[in-house]
């Protein structure tokens, strides 16, 4: 679904159509509109990749999202990878997951600075089981899978009972992340309930 800006003059969104003529391979991929400047193409991939989710911030300059194309020249393999993109401008890989695990859509902050995302991999060397866990990316951006660019918010280890992490929020200066879970979501939720959480991410 398209995602728009606080002031609504910018919005993105993925389709695999040529609404601006540029996109003659008929891959998904995403899309901004601003007030200024109407739409242009953010991301570019080859026939055979697909976008997934287009989330821009607030403050209307960037978007994030999933993709498994080569769009920056650091992912040959075609594995999904979460990209920031300026809005006309750079594109940034963040990741370098060399796979297709599950994932949520991610979800960026105002100023395009924090990105959070539900993952099953291990981004910072603490999850070693791959685990869904929540993630928070924070810029500026560096090296495509930087651990140091990475936040694991969560934490699942035994005896805890299995569970699903959906939908994180994040919103603001990025540092409060609301996401839904069901099941065994935290050591202090041991009830395999749906619940809602909110984390707070120094």
């Amino acid at each position: 679904s398209p995602s728009v800006a606080l002031d609504g003059l910018t919005a993105s969104f993925t389709t695999s159509g040529e609404p601006v003529g540029s996109n003659s391979d008929g891959s998904p991929d995403a899309f901004a509109w601003t007030d200024s400047a109407g739409i242009q193409q953010v991301s570019s991939g080859s026939a055979g990749t697909a976008v997934d989710g287009a989330d821009v911030s607030s403050d209307g300059g960037f978007v994030a999202f999933w993709h498994t194309g080569d769009l920056t020249g650091d992912n040959p393999d075609g594995s999904l990878e979460l990209f920031l993109a300026e809005i006309g401008g750079a594109t940034h890989q963040l990741t370098d997951l060399g796979a297709t695990p599950y994932h949520s859509l991610p979800s960026v902050s105002a100023d395009g600075r924090h990105i959070a995302f539900i993952l099953e991999a291990d981004l910072t060397g603490e999850n070693p089981d791959d685990s869904w866990e929540l993630f928070r990316w924070s810029g500026p951006p560096t090296t495509p899978g930087d651990p140091a660019a990475f936040r694991q918010i969560t934490r699942w280890a035994p005896p805890m009972t299995g569970r699903e992490l959906y939908d994180p929020s994040l919103r603001g200066a990025g540092r409060r992340i609301s996401f839904a879970g069901r099941g065994h979501v935290a050591e202090s939720q041991p009830d395999p309930l749906e619940v809602t959480l909110v984390s707070d991410a120094a």
